[in-house]
């Protein structure tokens, strides 16, 4: 009994972490607030309106890859490990991008509060 519960907490562990970090546990790279400085409410509204809009599909891109980096792990761990060689990891440029949209977005949101009562 005790060798399935190892094989068990060993197949929960796998699934929970794949290679690629789940978009939901990225952090916010720091955008300072003074790249929006010269903006406009309005313009600060738009600028958030499209960077939510990128940072939505991102988001989607990069829950399934870490979905299917996942997958890939836990398959390699009992069949194949050489596919873990194929696992693209958190640090791709999707990553690095989306990282950089959630800090714009939380600059964005300062801005708004800061200068533009009633819109944030």
């Amino acid at each position: 009994m005790k060798g399935k519960k190892g094989i068990a907490s060993l197949l929960a562990a796998a699934l929970l972490t794949g290679c690629a970090t789940h978009p939901r546990r990225m952090t916010a790279e720091y955008v300072p607030p003074a790249t929006y400085a010269s903006y406009s409410c309005a313009q600060l509204t738009a600028e958030l309106a499209r960077i939510s809009s990128r940072k939505g599909a991102l988001y989607n891109t990069l829950a399934a890859t870490a979905n299917g980096d996942a997958w890939q792990f836990t398959i390699g761990l009992f069949f194949l490990w050489p596919v873990w060689f194929a696992l693209e990891g958190s640090d791709s440029p999707d990553a690095r991008i989306y990282r950089n949209l959630l800090g714009r977005e939380e600059a964005i949101n300062d801005a708004l509060i800061d200068r533009c009562p009633g819109t944030a």
